[in-house]
């Protein structure tokens, strides 16, 4: 016997909704959470940073920039070898903060990395200083310092897009 039209209709409709409520539970909707540790289609790129990582990665570069600034105002020949050598140390801790929680950000990753380089420069600058030898090792501290700002200016760009 052929089907009319409207049980066809009506079959039709009770088939879709079956596979909408097997789809429904299979993929753990209105019930318990279920697992699914393979559902998942493997990646074939770096993992994205989740929001919460990325909001953490631009607060801790906001508070390295805001050290960054604060070693620009050290005079060494004014304020002395303990303020510089404190300055640097700060910049070194909130650069590590920074580094952390941007790992999983492929975009900042490469300014942390001249921001790095150009803050080793600097320590390496800054070895060994004292009362007694500031004003011999002010000039490479100063270019030293410069490098710094100008990684950390280009980093602030990158931060500027990504963050916003």
């Amino acid at each position: 016997m052929p089907l009319h039209p409207i049980h066809s209709t009506g079959a039709a409709a009770a088939a879709t909704a079956a596979v909408l409520c097997a789809t429904a539970v299979l993929s753990g909707c209105g019930g318990q959470p279920q697992p699914s540790p393979s559902s998942a289609p493997p990646s074939t790129s770096a993992p994205s940073p989740t929001p919460t990582a990325l909001t953490a990665a631009c607060a801790d570069i906001e508070n390295l920039k805001a050290s960054v600034e604060t070693l620009r105002q050290v005079s060494p020949a004014t304020d002395g070898a303990a303020a510089l050598t404190a300055a640097i140390a700060d910049v070194q801790a909130k650069l590590a903060a920074a580094e952390k929680s941007a790992a999983a950000s492929p975009t900042l990753q490469p300014s942390l990395a001249q921001v790095r380089q150009a803050v080793n420069e600097l320590q390496d600058s800054a070895s060994g200083v004292t009362t007694g030898n500031v004003a011999q090792k002010a000039p490479a501290i100063v270019a030293a310092t410069r490098k710094v700002a100008t990684a950390m200016s280009e980093l602030s760009a990158v931060v500027d897009q990504v963050c916003s």
